[in-house]
C-alpha cells in the first residue's frame, strides 16, 4: 500500500472544498464592481491619488457626452459642477453621488461629524470595505443599482446621504438574508448638528424622482 498516497487522497476526500464552492467575500466583490464602473467610467487611472479631482468635474469632462451611458451612472449637474474626488463617481445612486458630494465640499465646521475632509472620504472607504456590514454587491451585474446593499456600518455614519429608494432596496436585500433593517430600533449616528433619523424615516422619504428607474 502506498501509504502517503493514501493519506493525501483521504485528507483531500475529508477536508477539501468541492470543486463547485466559492467563498463569498464581499470586500472582493465591493472592489470587482468598482473597477468595473471605473473602467466603463473612464476614470479608473485616478482612483488611486488621494489628491485626485473627478475629470467629470473639470471644463474637458463637463464638455463630453454621456450619452451611452446608463442613465443612473452619467454624471449629475453637480456632478459636473463641483469639485470632487473620483471615488465619489462611483456610488450608482444618482441622488446618493449627489449628497455626498456636496456636503464633502462644504466647510469643516458646517460637516456633520465624521464627513471632514480628507479624513471623511478615508473613513467613507473603510466603512464601505467593512466585510460585515460595509456595502456588499450581489448579481452578475455591478453597474445595477438594485445590486448594491448598504450595511449598517455605512449607514450609522452617512445616513443623510441615502435616499429612500436605496434604503427600501437595500432593506429588502437584507431581510432576505436574515439581517436586520437598515437603524432598525435606534437612532443613526450623527444626530444632533443634522438632526436625528429614527427607525423607517428615510425609507418612507423615497419618491419616483430620486433618479433611479430602470436603466
Amino acid at each position: 500500500m502506498d501509504f502517503p498516497s493514501a493519506l493525501q487522497q483521504h485528507l483531500s476526500r475529508t477536508f477539501a472544498f468541492p470543486d463547485d464552492y466559492h467563498m463569498a467575500v464581499p470586500e472582493l466583490k465591493l472592489l470587482s464592481a468598482c473597477l468595473v464602473i471605473a473602467k466603463r467610467l473612464q476614470i479608473d487611472e485616478a482612483l488611486l491619488v488621494l489628491a485626485s479631482q473627478s475629470p467629470f468635474s473639470k471644463a474637458a469632462g463637463r464638455r463630453k457626452s454621456y450619452e451611452h451611458l446608463p442613465a443612473h451612472l452619467r454624471p449629475t449637474p453637480t456632478q459636473l459642477s463641483v469639485a470632487h474626488h473620483p471615488i465619489l463617481d462611483l456610488f450608482p445612486w444618482p441622488p446618493v453621488r449627489d449628497r455626498l458630494i456636496s456636503v464633502l465640499a462644504l466647510r469643516p465646521e458646517v460637516q456633520p461629524p465624521g464627513a471632514v475632509c480628507p479624513h471623511g472620504l478615508m473613513d467613507l472607504v473603510y466603512d464601505m470595505e467593512d466585510g460585515a456590514e460595509g456595502v456588499r454587491v450581489w448579481g452578475e451585474d455591478p453597474s445595477d443599482w438594485r445590486n448594491w446593499e448598504v450595511g449598517e456600518r455605512v449607514f450609522g455614519r452617512w445616513w443623510w446621504a441615502f435616499d429612500g429608494e436605496t434604503v427600501r432596496c437595500s432593506n429588502e436585500r437584507r431581510v432576505a438574508r436574515g439581517a436586520a433593517e437598515l437603524g432598525r430600533g435606534r437612532t443613526v449616528s450623527g444626530a444632533g448638528l443634522w438632526g436625528g433619523c429614527e427607525d423607517g424615516a428615510l425609507k418612507r422619504a423615497g419618491s419616483a424622482d430620486d433618479g433611479l428607474g430602470p436603466n
